[in-house]
């Protein structure tokens, strides 16, 4: 194999169109596989592997003086920790349905990321006191308060908190997310006056 893909190589970096159909027929299946080890979902596993070979085709080998399938695996490998990233990172929430506007009237998204952003809990117009919901918040452990915000701010499932948070369990999230709610429901009955 590894000779087959040498005798290619040439051609791949000129860019000739045959030869890289014939790599992706080559290693596509083997890109896949590894994708599917480290996914361990086929729909995941397929996008990785269609990105990793597209990635592989944009850069073109310009500087690569021999190509192996570890080459490739190792791109799948990149491209695998690229997307945990993307989804490790907090998302822009758009608050339109909530009726965030800007100075000008128009909907206005909270980034977490820029410290220039009102307080995203000033962002929220809902029909509670969200005042005692801040202190409850306030109250709340940290892995609680996390789990809080990445459930209903960021909108994440909890297969996703999972993910995020590195539990363990499934249960242990889930656990933690009805722990939290019932201290909130706790506290703002006991302190919300209306």
């Amino acid at each position: 194999m590894r000779s087959e893909l040498n005798e290619l190589l040439p051609a791949l970096q000129r860019g000739d169109h045959e030869a890289w159909e014939t790599l992706y027929l080559m290693c596509g299946n083997y890109m896949f596989r590894f994708a599917l080890r480290l996914t361990r979902n086929k729909e995941k596993a397929v996008d990785i592997s269609n990105d990793a070979y597209l990635a592989v085709r944009r850069n073109g080998l310009k500087n690569c003086d021999y190509l192996t399938q570890g080459y490739l695996g190792t791109v799948v490998y990149h491209e695998f920790c690229r997307v945990i990233r993307e989804k490790k990172r907090p998302k822009e929430i758009s608050f339109e349905a909530l009726g965030g506007k800007n100075d000008e009237g128009k909907p206005q998204s909270y980034d977490p990321e820029d410290p220039n952003q009102p307080d995203l809990n000033d962002m929220i117009d809902k029909p509670f006191n969200s005042e005692v919901i801040n202190e409850a918040m306030d109250r709340l452990s940290e892995k609680e308060r996390r789990v809080i915000q990445l459930r209903y701010f960021e909108g994440l499932e909890t297969v996703e908190i999972l993910e995020v948070t590195k539990e363990k369990k499934l249960n242990t999230v889930q656990k933690q997310l009805r722990a939290a709610r019932n201290k909130i429901k706790e506290y703002y009955l006991r302190e919300d006056p209306s």
